[in-house]
């Protein structure tokens, strides 16, 4: 891939200080392949599929990373799904289905800082009002500078999640009706959304933990 844009500061996304747009874009080189494989059974109580894909995807920009290659915020290397629909009750106006879901990916790729160092002062600092009370948390950010590491140089944790679900359907002669019982996120793994440190030490941000959820379905 060639010509590919990409803001050269990520700040500049929401508010750019250049006039127009392009002054804020760089252009640089990609490369992305892979192999994806998939199987399927349809039998008469269950069917079942799988879906594997192995891939790699980078990005080259002169001004990011110092020129040197690094990995796409989207490269998963591994990225796995499976599914079943088994059907232990059956006949002409009723019918009930058990399905199962798996997924497991490699974990996002991101930008992390991994040291702080100190900076130049704000303009005026050492004249601010002495009686101002600045907190910690401001008098550190204001002074100290964080040193970023390479670019996505560092993989989240794998991301998996198991879901289960209990269907009971009913035939009528102008509709069918279904409740559906389900089970999100059974295994209720804390799949990190984002990590930040904070108070000194790495802290994880997960979202959608194990939850149930019931679903009234009526198709004409």
């Amino acid at each position: 891939m060639n010509n590919l844009v990409r803001y050269e500061n990520p700040s500049t996304v929401l508010g750019g200080q250049n006039s127009d747009w392009y002054s804020d874009v760089i252009t640089g080189k990609g490369t992305s392949y892979g192999i994806e494989v998939r199987g399927e059974r349809k039998g008469e109580y269950w069917d079942g599929a799988f879906s594997y894909t192995l891939s790699k995807s980078d990005r080259t920009f002169a001004e990011i990373n110092d020129g040197v290659s690094f990995p796409f915020r989207f490269d998963r290397r591994h990225i796995f799904n499976t599914n079943a629909s088994i059907t232990p009750k059956t006949s002409s106006t009723r019918n009930q289905f058990f399905n199962i879901a798996f997924s497991m990916t490699s974990g996002n790729r991101v930008t992390i800082p991994v040291s702080m160092y100190k900076g130049v002062e704000p303009p005026y600092w050492s004249q601010r009002d002495r009686g101002l009370y600045v907190s910690p948390r401001k008098m550190e950010n204001a002074l100290y500078r964080q040193k970023i590491g390479e670019e996505n140089g560092y993989l989240l944790p794998s991301y998996v999640r198991l879901d289960v679900g209990y269907t009971f359907q009913k035939k009528k002669e102008k509709y069918t009706r279904s409740l559906t019982l389900g089970i999100y996120n059974v295994l209720n793994r804390k799949n990190p959304y984002l990590v930040f440190h904070e108070d000194g030490r790495w802290q994880q941000l997960s979202i959608f933990p194990l939850f149930p959820s019931v679903k009234w379905l009526v198709e004409f």
